[in-house]
């Protein structure tokens, strides 16, 4: 029965394999075909099939075998900060679980669409190898380089007869940065220099826009600090947050820890995993002026009444003033002033032609000076000398005095207002009785104030501007200086005492008592009483007292000086305070109406701030001063 089941099964495979049992080539099977009626009968399965041959026996095939397999070491999902490198592991093995040695793995880069860009990389990051030999374990390893910017990829890997297998890479900022900042001071165009006058610089970072900012923030992030400073250094920040925003704020210190300088950038965004540079040019701080200065001025007072405008008056006292300094030794150069002094004077009035002038002064002022000596008596060469100081006074009358600042900054639009300028006294040359040869070595002071001319009697009011470089500008503003006032307490003081060689002063009506012998006169009139007084009232007094008006109303009296000009705030210490102004320069007009005119340099001056001028003088002699008397102290 066996055997007729298996012959029958080999029937039927023959029978399958006939062309008349086939399809039409459409998977469908064609119609079954009929037999003729007439046909014979089929033959029996015995007759129709064969014995089969034992070697001819068809076997059924074997299964195909399982896949190999790619497995991912670790997440599918990776990070990774910018710039950085990310190692990708996968394993290639068997079905069965076994490595599979010394097989290829190869690996692409496609964006997120699937597109490939393992040529060109994507936003910079890119595969270092594309293809990897495994290891004994069946390892393969490739290295993925990311870009300086952030992005997502997919980093697909196969082998032969595995599914691939992918990662999703994201490729993120790093959360930390640093920030190197780079501090500069500019010496030209700063009132210090950078390598001596600052000790230390620092930066401070803050989360504030740079105009709310005036002075070194209390809060904020501060980066390592510039010791010393020397006007162009740079410190780093670290581990800063990335895409976070600052201000930083520099400041330089003085030796005494004051801030001298301070500088702002803003806007500087931190980037992570980089290093952002920035720099912040320092400038600086605002100096204080409030405060009193002991000055000292020289004013061209001929140059003014000759050119000031100041009408016949002023011009007739210039050549006065001229004479008087040419015959007494004032306008002249050493060692021949006298004779210098007359041939400059015949020189600028006399017309003559500049190559005679020459010969004269080379020539002639030695034979005058001679002359000079030689005739005229000691006596009277004192009184020339007398005179020639005096025009050296008046000429270059150097003023010493103290300028009072009110306010210690300046206002919104730059202003120091209220300030006042007061003369003291006077500084010049003074020969007679002098014991060195050298006139410089003869200098005096002349207090104001003791000859009784009041502390504030010649006091300019003004308002001062504060312009760039610390550029300090003073408004025109008159001076109450009496000329003729100024010229009496000189004549009383100095000139009279010098050629009564007496201590001084000596007034008017002594000068002249000494000169006419009032007790004679007094004599020879009625009730003739030497002792009387009838001279000394009706001569000596009214005499004096003539002289006196005439050298009162010699020149314009108050109100007829007006100045204006600049002088350079330097802060000498360096604490902040104006130490010291320099390189002043006075403009100004002489007279009244309008047909003065202004004149350029026409003074120069200086001054220091009271208790740090050069000398140990300067307080004692402003603290006298401050009591109503005594003079400014030395000053160089």
């Amino acid at each position: 029965m066996v055997r007729h089941i298996a012959l029958f099964s080999i029937f039927l495979a023959f029978a399958g394999c006939d062309d008349s049992t086939k399809g039409k080539g459409n998977g469908v099977p064609d119609a079954a075909v009929r037999p003729p009626r007439d046909a014979a009968p089929p033959p029996s399965l015995e007759d129709a099939v064969p014995t089969p041959d034992p070697d001819m026996m068809v076997v059924d095939a074997m299964p195909p075998a399982a896949p190999d397999q790619l497995v991912i070491d670790g997440d599918a999902n990776l990070q990774v900060r910018v710039d950085q490198s990310l190692e990708l592991v996968v394993f290639y093995r068997t079905a069965e679980g076994d490595p599979i040695a010394d097989g290829e793995v190869k690996t692409s880069l496609l964006d997120l669409d699937g597109n490939d860009h393992t040529a060109d990389g994507i936003e910079g990051s890119v595969l270092e190898a594309t293809t990897a030999q495994t290891d004994a374990r069946g390892r393969a390893v490739f290295t993925f380089l990311a870009g300086p910017r952030p992005t997502t990829v997919r980093v697909h890997a196969e082998a032969d007869n595995a599914a691939p297998v992918a990662w999703r890479i994201s490729v993120v900022p790093d959360p930390i940065g640093r920030l190197t900042v780079r501090v500069t001071y500019d010496d030209a165009a700063g009132r210090y220099t950078g390598a001596t006058d600052f000790s230390q610089a620092q930066v401070m970072l803050v989360n504030a826009p740079c105009a709310g900012i005036v002075a070194p923030p209390r809060n904020g992030i501060p980066m390592p600090l510039l010791m010393p400073y020397d006007g162009d250094e740079s410190t780093t920040g670290e581990n800063l947050p990335s895409q976070a925003v600052f201000s930083a704020v520099a400041f330089g210190n003085g030796p005494d820890g004051h801030v001298l300088a301070l500088g702002c950038t803003e806007g500087i965004t931190i980037l992570g995993g980089q290093t952002v540079q920035a720099e912040v040019p320092l400038t600086d701080m605002a100096l204080e002026y409030k405060g009193v200065y002991v000055t000292e001025q020289v004013i061209d007072l001929t140059g003014i009444l000759a050119e000031g405008g100041a009408g016949d008056g002023g011009q007739q006292a210039a050549e006065i003033l001229d004479i008087l300094g040419a015959i007494g030794g004032g306008r002249g150069q050493q060692p021949f002033p006298r004779g210098d002094g007359i041939v400059q004077l015949v020189c600028d009035r006399g017309g003559i032609a500049q190559q005679d002038c020459d010969l004269l002064r080379a020539f002639g002022a030695p034979v005058i000076e001679q002359v000079i000596d030689e005739i005229v008596p000691p006596e009277v060469l004192d009184v020339l000398d007398v005179l020639g100081d005096v025009y050296g006074i008046l000429n270059r009358m150097t003023v010493l005095g103290e300028l009072h600042v009110s306010a210690s900054y300046p206002d919104e639009n730059g202003i120091l207002p209220a300030n006042e300028m007061r003369w003291q006294g006077l500084r010049f040359v003074w020969r007679l009785g002098c014991p060195f040869d050298d006139p410089a070595d003869c200098t005096r002071d002349f207090s104001l104030i003791e000859a009784g001319i009041g502390a504030r009697t010649i006091t300019a009011v003004f308002d001062a501007e504060v312009r760039d470089e610390d550029l300090l500008y003073i408004a025109p503003h008159e001076v109450d200086l009496h000329l003729g006032r100024l010229a009496l307490a000189l004549v009383e003081a100095w000139v009279l005492p010098a050629i009564l060689d007496v201590e001084g002063p000596v007034f008017l009506e002594d000068f002249f008592g000494q000169l006419l012998p009032c007790a004679d006169i007094n004599a020879a009139l009625p009730p003739f009483d030497p002792a009387s007084g009838f001279c000394e009232q009706v001569i000596l007094q009214p005499l004096a007292d003539l002289v006196r008006q005439q050298i009162d109303d010699l020149v314009p009296p108050v109100g007829a000086f007006t100045f204006e000009g600049t002088v350079r705030a330097v802060d000498a210490r360096p604490d902040l305070l104006v130490d010291s102004l320099l390189d002043g320069v006075w403009n100004g007009t002489f007279g009244e109406g309008e047909d003065r005119m202004l004149i350029d340099g026409i003074g120069t001056w200086w001054g220091c701030r009271l208790g740090q001028c050069p000398g140990d003088a300067i307080e004692e002699g402003m603290a006298e001063n401050d009591q109503g008397g005594g003079m400014p102290g030395e000053m160089p």
